[in-house]
């Protein structure tokens, strides 16, 4: 509920580069997925969330809505074997960590950027929304070059309250481009200066 009254963010576009591809990263049960859909008409969204009982509530909400894609799993910068981990009981306390390839544990899929983008037939990002509960550190701190410089903007809180120094990878990781910082929030909103658009502040989904 918090949501629907804290100051939210919504990206005003143009008619000649309307937002259209939009990955909402760390899903949750789905109120950012939301607020794009209602903000952009003609986006696709692609919402990606790791915990099992998150998911079944996204996928109730959105799974028959023809502009949204929905995949379980961690966003991760390669391959790997994770599992999850609940740091408290809310619904957004949930993290994927990586574990040795022997261990027991149940498998949990990955998805990198690219693979997303290979999947969809995305050759662009217009926003790609990150809410990873620390595990941007991991994602900003391996190769990004063959994604970062496609997507047009950026979301996310910071987040080194889930892991230290993850916000300085991803800074580093995007010091190659030139990017409007904006703080709305809990978030910050890079928006590539290349790129008409602006942020506008409102409170919760807006109207």
């Amino acid at each position: 509920m918090s949501h629907l009254y804290s100051i939210g963010y919504r990206i005003i576009d143009t008619e000649d580069n309307a937002i259209r591809r939009i990955i909402d990263g760390g899903a949750n049960i789905g109120i950012e997925t939301y607020r794009f859909l209602r903000h952009h008409p003609l986006a696709t969204v692609c919402s990606v969330e790791l915990a099992d009982r998150n998911f079944k509530l996204l996928e109730a909400s959105f799974g028959k809505i023809n502009r949204t894609h929905l995949l379980q799993g961690a966003i991760w910068p390669y391959a790997a074997k994770l599992t999850i981990v609940q740091d408290g009981l809310s619904m957004e306390s949930f993290r994927a960590v990586e574990v040795d390839s022997c261990e027991e544990h149940a498998a949990l899929a990955t998805w990198t950027i690219p693979s997303i983008m290979v999947r969809l037939k995305w050759e662009e990002i217009d926003i790609l929304k990150l809410d990873l509960e620390g595990g941007e550190f991991e994602l900003f701190s391996h190769e990004t070059s063959d994604w970062v410089g496609k997507v047009r903007c950026f979301i996310f809180e910071v987040p080194d309250s889930d892991r230290a120094g993850a916000t300085q990878k991803i800074f580093q990781a995007l010091s190659p481009f030139q990017f409007n910082c904006f703080v709305c929030g809990e978030n910050l909103v890079l928006i590539r200066r290349d790129v008409p658009w602006r942020l506008e502040k409102i409170i919760g989904l807006g109207v």
